[in-house]
């Protein structure tokens, strides 16, 4: 894979493995509404952990999670989860002596069932993100882990995208659709289906980010 400029070509692939071990390191952010206005309050409504897995050297296990803020409807969950990775980035020199730039592919592992992996997704107006984990409504989760292998915690981006559906909010007067089109009692109506979105990861794992400005690439 080659790159020009400063454009890299990412290649992702997505496998099944079994959860891997406890973090010798971490961090974790909370989430804020995407949007002003639709969500009132000052809450969290979920977090991102990131861990070094003791399994597999150089892989990150990533935790998703909704937070005590959402209270379950009829079809509750996590459907979508968006962020941003610099690739490994190699130099090789061919046999006419020309460089070629490369990037070590990454593999997603521990995805749940019936979550797939898409590259360069626009993800509920909060810009373009680099891996995209996506699913089904009947497979939404309050929890979505997974392990990312082939980055290390200093090439993951400080922005995170989420979409929540079938939920009702608890507290601050707060409420919304429970996914069957049924409101709970003195709610105040929200869509069956809010974009949150997390920015200011940096400095809380204490590492120095390198990112790149331009967009990162789904190989072909």
């Amino acid at each position: 894979m080659e790159t020009k400029m400063n454009r890299s070509v990412l290649g992702v692939l997505a496998i099944c493995a079994s959860t891997y071990g406890a973090a010798v390191s971490a961090a974790s952010v909370p989430g804020l509404p995407a949007e002003a206005g639709a969500m009132s309050g000052d809450d969290s409504y979920f977090s991102v952990d990131i861990m070094d897995s003791t399994a597999v050297e150089g892989a990150l296990d990533f935790s998703v999670k909704l937070l005590e803020e959402f209270s379950f409807g009829g079809n509750f969950g996590l459907q979508a989860f968006g962020f941003n990775v610099d690739p490994t980035m190699e130099t090789e020199t061919t046999d006419n002596g020309s460089v070629v730039l490369s990037s070590t592919p990454l593999e997603l592992s521990n995805l749940p069932d019936g979550w797939s992996v898409k590259t360069d997704q626009q993800m509920g107006g909060q810009g373009v993100f680099d891996i995209a984990l996506w699913t089904e409504g009947n497979n939404r989760t309050d929890q979505l882990d997974f392990t990312l292998i082939g980055a290390g915690q200093d090439q993951i981006g400080d922005e995170f995208a989420a979409k929540v559906a079938g939920y009702f909010g608890m507290g601050h007067g707060k409420g919304g659709d429970n996914g069957n089109g049924v409101e709970p009692p003195q709610a105040v109506p929200l869509p069956a289906a809010a974009w949150l979105f997390i920015s200011g990861i940096v400095g809380m794992l204490g590492v120095a980010r390198r990112r790149n400005p331009a967009a990162v690439q789904s190989a072909a």
